[in-house]
């Protein structure tokens, strides 16, 4: 079945969910938020209980989506929720957040945000001047204003971030790629000024372990020591979605070509780009062809059978996703899903930001796209 979709047409120069709110940076440099559930009563409820109780489930607290049994507490459940889709997939949803529904935290850096998330309650923003945090205290519908705002915790000029398990990846492409650390609520994110590799344009988590990305196709898979840890401080499972609390007890323990693995052993293709989800490595080449394998040197190369990329129509691939059981593929002015040997349009806008959540407990079936324009946020059917 095909994705729903809600448009919001805001003036948001980026946007995030966290802990069942949407952040978002506004145009005037302000760094605001509105509560998951006033979206919903605000902008999407309506006469029919039918669609409130799934829409509210799918785009808000979609946890349980991924698995037949969660359904048995409800009659009927999956029965009503494959009909609920077939009557909404050809719907839009389009609406505008009206300025006085958003929740105004503190002002952002003047300069460009090139990447922004929310960690370990704390916003985070890169930019050509650095890394900059800024500390949130949320307690349920309530995020109170940020008198000290954004402060900058690292100076090189910082493209991409990615955060589990109590670290930040930074990557600031010819400065490297670096390891930030959050020890406790008090403390500032402590940057290692050591790099752990010398270029890097992204940097991907693999469950506990990591794959840096030096240009489109060629990648460095970290392996790291873990180790357990008892809630004490910041609840890292909270902040991960994942089921344990762990902690990253030695960084970059072994490092593995993931270019040097994928050409011996399989014939030399040329890759146009490369990305990972959690446990796979995905590699795209010239022809169209997806290929992947299993995080580890001794896992065959297979590919993705009765799929081809028409790349002669859609261009070179701008950016690669992972959402469960699936894959995302931003191009020029088109997003597009492969999942189960199916190719289906997302989206057909230019997107500034592509984002899903493939680590997430909420989130996983959700995709989000952001252009000059307006956010998108797609929900796609997770059965098959």
């Amino acid at each position: 079945m095909k994705p729903i979709s809600i448009r919001i047409l805001n003036d948001f120069s980026d946007s995030f969910f966290y802990m069942g709110k949407l952040f978002v940076l506004t145009e005037d440099k302000q760094l605001k938020f509105i509560d998951n559930d006033k979206i919903f009563k605000e902008y999407l409820q309506n006469g029919n209980a039918l669609i409130n109780h799934w829409l509210k489930k799918i785009f808000f607290n979609n946890d349980t989506l991924p698995n037949y049994q969660d359904f048995r507490n409800e009659a009927n459940g999956a029965n009503e929720f494959n009909s609920f889709w077939g009557m909404m997939e050809n719907q839009k949803i389009e609406f505008h957040i009206k300025d006085d529904h958003l929740t105004f935290i503190c002002d952002i850096p003047e300069n460009e945000s090139l990447d922004f998330i929310i960690y370990a309650e704390r916003a985070y923003l890169a930019n050509r001047d650095g890394l900059f945090e800024c500390r949130l205290n949320i307690n349920g519908e309530n995020v109170t204003s940020a008198p000290d705002g954004f402060q900058r915790v690292f100076d090189s000029k910082s493209i991409y971030l990615n955060p589990r398990a109590g670290k930040v990846l930074v990557s600031t492409k010819s400065d490297g790629l670096f390891a930030g650390s959050i020890e406790n609520q008090n403390d500032i994110l402590n940057i290692n000024e050591n790099h752990l590799s010398p270029n890097s344009i992204r940097a991907s988590w693999a469950e506990y372990n990591f794959v840096n990305y030096k240009s489109s196709t060629e990648g460095d898979f970290f392996l790291n020591e873990t180790e357990e840890i008892a809630i004490d401080g910041i609840n890292f499972t909270v902040d991960d979605g994942s089921s344990q609390n762990r902690k990253i007890k030695e960084i970059g323990k072994e490092q593995i070509s993931l270019s040097d693995m994928f050409t011996t052993r399989t014939k030399r293709e040329k890759l146009i780009f490369s990305f990972n989800s959690l446990s796979n490595s995905f590699n795209i080449s010239e022809t169209g062809h997806i290929y992947y394998n299993k995080l580890d040197k001794n896992a065959p190369i297979n590919i993705l059978t009765g799929i081809t990329l028409d790349l002669k129509r859609l261009g070179y691939p701008l950016s690669a996703h992972t959402v469960a059981r699936g894959t995302i593929y931003e191009f020029f002015n088109q997003v597009t899903l492969v999942r189960n040997g199916i190719i289906e349009t997302v989206s057909e806008i230019e997107c500034k930001q592509i984002r899903t959540f493939a680590s997430s407990k909420w989130f996983k079936n959700t995709i989000m796209a952001l252009s000059e324009e307006y956010l998108e946020i797609h929900s796609i059917h997770p059965y098959h």
